[in-house]
């Protein structure tokens, strides 16, 4: 019995050494307010859909890289997403969007309005990266516009954009994310007023 109960009680002190348990983190992607457009690019209604991703970039742990050519992507522990990105990337777009007046109206598919063209996106990189220099965000986006009426792809093409972290942390790499994000939309918004006929 008296084994018994120094075995317990040593557990017990083990335990309480070890302190508190560490605790979660989440982050919400937020994009910079564009410029509202003098005229919308879109003329029509514009049905974005949730981004695509593969299972690791889309779940809601941060993903880490040592540098840009390494092969192995670690996820954080304690450091998550409030929502997973496919969800959180196509919310931010839609915002973008209406914000910067690029339709006259933008929707996602669950409102199940009539659209004039789709928006699909794909997230290929959206990581933290620590080696090969400074900490930076590395977001990497495949974005697309079709018109409904006759499935007609009207544009195409893949986004990169990295920005240096104001320090060592997620919380600072989260905050470059949002800066190459904005950069993404920006552009995308120039390339869609560029080949979307009006």
């Amino acid at each position: 019995m008296r084994r018994a109960a120094w075995l317990a009680g040593g557990a017990l002190l083990l335990a309480c050494a070890g302190g508190p348990a560490p605790r979660d983190h989440f982050y919400r992607l937020e994009t910079s307010a564009p410029t509202p457009l003098a005229a919308p690019i879109f003329r029509g209604t514009v049905e974005v859909d949730r981004f695509r991703a593969d299972a690791l970039t889309g779940g809601i742990r941060i993903v880490l890289r040592q540098a840009d050519g390494a092969s192995e992507l670690e996820p954080y522990d304690y450091h998550q997403w409030a929502d997973p990105p496919t969800t959180q990337l196509q919310t931010c777009l839609v915002d973008y969007l209406r914000q910067a007046q690029a339709a006259p109206l933008v929707v996602i598919p669950e409102l199940r309005a009539r659209a004039d063209f789709a928006v699909l996106g794909r997230i290929a990189r959206l990581e933290h990266q620590t080696g090969g220099g400074a900490p930076r965000a590395v977001v990497e986006l495949e974005l697309t516009v079709s018109r409904e009426s006759d499935r007609t792809l009207l544009l195409q093409r893949v986004y990169r954009e990295e920005r240096p972290a104001a320090g060592p942390g997620v919380a600072e790499a989260v905050a470059a994310a949002d800066e190459a994000l904005s950069a993404i939309f920006a552009q995308f918004l120039t390339d869609a007023g560029a080949q979307i006929p009006r």
